[in-house]
């Protein structure tokens, strides 16, 4: 077994926090990116650049958030969008950057978006496949072949996004530190 090439043992305070930080920095970019793809796909449709935004904001509104008010619907879907967009960085960043193996493999482009896409995968599974599933079914009035894809993409924006923030770092996780 290879013997880990990194001298730490455990995290420092700011080690976690610069982690939650790169993580949410990561999520808010990938996410902007999911949004402007998601509101090309809405206009493409038919459904208009607004459907995204109400769909999310459905999430803490209800069924009322497809017939709100275009500023109602536009502010509680982009703060619903970035909640749960932050919310995945960081988790995608805990994940990484606190694992063990983490320590001994370097996440080069393609590692990045391999494990970037297969998390997007999973996040496509858990808020559609069960919470909306479970929750709010309407959410499932739009195409899900078209919704994975679409995670699959951010999920891809994400780990380049971290890793690229990890790499020029000031102080790198120990996942973007030099072999």
């Amino acid at each position: 077994m290879e013997k880990a090439t990194v001298d730490r043992m455990w995290l420092t305070r700011t080690d976690r926090i610069e982690t939650v930080i790169r993580g949410a920095t990561a999520g808010s970019i990938a996410g902007v990116l999911f949004a402007a793809f998601q509101m090309v796909a809405a206009v493409e449709a038919g459904n208009g650049a607004l459907w995204p935004w109400r769909m999310a904001a459905s999430v803490v509104l209800g069924r009322e958030a497809l017939v709100a008010s275009a500023g109602v619907a536009l502010f509680a879907g982009v703060l619903v969008h970035l909640l749960l967009s932050v919310a995945s960085g960081v988790t995608a960043a805990i994940l990484y950057e606190w694992s063990q193996w983490s320590r001994t493999h370097r996440a080069n482009p393609a590692l990045a978006c391999f494990a970037g896409a297969g998390f997007g995968a999973l996040v496509w599974l858990v808020n559609f496949a069960v919470i909306a599933q479970a929750f709010v079914p309407w959410m499932w009035r739009p195409d899900q072949g078209l919704q994975l894809a679409l995670h699959l993409g951010y999920g891809v924006a994400l780990g380049l996004a971290l890793r690229e923030l990890g790499r020029h770092a000031m102080n790198p996780p120990d996942a973007a530190r030099p072999a």
